[in-house]
């Protein structure tokens, strides 16, 4: 039974293989070139330490920007991935034996459904996810110098979405997705369609708010100290949830209230009239990484375990 789907799965275990591995190599070739060129310019620095400022004049900005093209779509390029070879391996898993007929054949055997569902799903998803998180593991390291040079960060969005297991959680449930479909709709072509719009609908109503799974840590400055609470960055490695005003009793103040009512070019008097005496920064700190990620591969582990099993039980009544 193994070797029966291995030969039906070739080819979009092949497509995988080379899409994943396709993907490796244009990263790792992507940071031996960056590494090479920080080197000829001697600025190594900036591909090191985040203090150094390497978006100035001079090489280092030649640095910046030379690969600048090259790291947005590929953190784009890398968060999709995960998803459609989940797709493509699990969308004609079972489709296509419908719209062959060749499951009449294997379900009419000695073949159990069950058996022949569960070979299907094992021999399918674990090369996949493996291989998903390998190349986790080469992108983290081809591109961290890229994120010490554009100063991304583990937690922030996309890069959370690229790093940890999480992207071995969306590939699962991509395939869950598609794989539950073909047994429902038989049709290939419907059952893309259904994966992209149900992984996509979860991302947005599920994924989309992970920042929210935990408590997040305030910090407040002084409103007469800088103006450092309209930076979007609340400092190294955290993601800004909510920015507003304190007052002397530490009340909240809303921000665009003060915004509506503010008749000067300077906010800070503005806020000042309005009995602000500081500012507030909600945030999810560095530290909650492994535990957002965590809760939200687990939403991800459990919400597929449910799409096969609806898919199980349509299996049920089909031959």
């Amino acid at each position: 039974m193994t070797w029966l789907v291995w030969r039906r799965q070739r080819a979009a275990l092949l497509l995988c293989a080379a899409l994943l591995g396709g993907t490796a190599l244009v990263l790792v070739a992507a940071r031996l070139l960056l590494t090479g060129a920080a080197a000829e310019l001697g600025v190594t620095a900036c591909l090191t330490d985040r203090a150094v400022d390497c978006t100035d004049g001079g090489r280092r900005y030649e640095l910046y920007q030379s690969f600048r093209g090259f790291q947005g779509p590929a953190r784009a390029w890398l968060w999709v991935l995960a998803p459609i070879v989940g797709m493509i391996a699990g969308a004609g898993l079972f489709a296509r034996e419908f719209e062959q007929r060749t499951q009449v054949f294997a379900l009419t055997q000695a073949t159990s459904r069950t058996r022949w569902w569960a070979t299907g799903i094992a021999v399918t998803l674990v090369p996949v996810l493996v291989a998903v998180a390998g190349l986790t593991l080469v992108a983290s390291w081809a591109l961290a110098p890229f994120a010490v040079l554009y100063e991304h960060y583990r937690i922030e969005p996309l890069d959370f979405d690229l790093s940890g297991v999480l992207p071995v959680g969306y590939a699962l449930l991509a395939f869950a997705i598609a794989a539950a479909a073909g047994l429902l709709l038989r049709n290939s072509l419907a059952t893309i369609v259904v994966t992209v719009l149900g992984w996509t609908l979860v991302f947005f109503v599920v994924v989309y708010g992970r920042y929210d799974y935990l408590p997040a840590s305030t910090m407040t400055d002084p409103l007469a100290d800088t103006w450092r609470g309209w930076d979007t960055n609340t400092g190294p490695g955290t993601m800004p949830r909510d920015l507003g005003f304190l007052d002397a009793a530490g009340n909240r103040i809303d921000v665009a209230a003060v915004y509506r009512q503010c008749a000067s070019d300077d906010m800070r008097v503005c806020a000042h009239d309005a009995g602000a005496v500081s500012i507030y920064r909600d945030y999810q700190p560095d530290a909650n990484y492994w535990p957002l990620q965590g809760i939200t591969t687990a939403i991800m582990i459990v919400l597929s375990a449910l799409t096969l099993a609806a898919g199980k039980l349509r299996l049920r009544r089909v031959v």
